[in-house]
């Protein structure tokens, strides 16, 4: 595997400080949905799909690896959610409510190609996971999370956002049925990133929908206030 050789550009306002392959290995592999958090202590967690190549399957894994000098080393990944006959991935990355609560939020999906659509899903779950050691060791995952009709994702690298009153406000995506009806909207959960309202039956407050755009989709170029 040849060094890493990012190309920006010639007007962009970014500039590549540095480029290093983190994860090398000697076949093929799929490394990407990630999600990064820092806590107050500086430790970075990054969170990442990991799954065989050169094509997608459904045998993806979440790992989830550890830095304490500012990403310069990294831990060896560790494996936190897989499930066979699954593409298990991110689906709203890593949630930082304090350093003695962080969530990642994660879920698994059966890609069939056969399908067509931008979202050729067969099936999926999204649930979390909670650290309470700033990353060490992770819970069982809680039960399925599901705000809108059909496909759910708390998506929005900035979630969460902390309210006066102790609530939380979550950016969310989802569907009314399969690959259709996207829409985009915000949910609010308590203190702990429970309860999350509205339920199911009433879906997240939307803020922007399209009966062809799929708002998972970056390219859209989707925004809310």
């Amino acid at each position: 595997m040849g060094a890493p050789n990012p190309r920006l550009r010639p007007d962009s306002p970014l500039e590549v400080a540095s480029a290093e392959t983190l994860f090398a290995s000697p076949a093929v592999r799929h490394r990407n949905f990630g999600s990064l958090a820092r806590l107050e202590s500086g430790r970075l967690l990054l969170a990442f799909r990991l799954g065989t190549g050169p094509d997608r399957r459904n045998d993806g894994a979440v790992m989830l690896t550890r830095s304490d000098d500012d990403g310069r080393h990294w831990e060896e990944p560790v494996p936190l959610y897989a499930h066979p006959g699954w593409d298990c991935l991110l689906m709203g990355g890593l949630a930082r409510l304090s350093d003695d609560l962080v969530r990642l939020v994660i879920g698994r999906v059966k890609l069939d190609l056969s399908l067509g659509g931008d979202e050729p899903l067969a099936d999926w779950y999204v649930t979390a996971i909670d650290s309470r050691d700033r990353g060490h060791t992770w819970s069982e995952p809680a039960p399925e999370l599901r705000l809108f009709p059909h496909w759910t994702e708390l998506y929005g690298a900035s979630n969460p956002h902390a309210l006066a009153d102790g609530r939380y406000l979550w950016a969310a995506m989802g569907t009314a049925g399969r690959d259709r009806g996207w829409q985009a909207g915000v949910t609010f959960s308590d203190a702990q990133g429970q309860r999350f309202t509205p339920r199911r039956s009433s879906p997240p407050r939307p803020t922007a929908s399209s009966p062809t755009s799929t708002w998972s989709d970056w390219r859209t170029g989707a925004s809310w206030r």
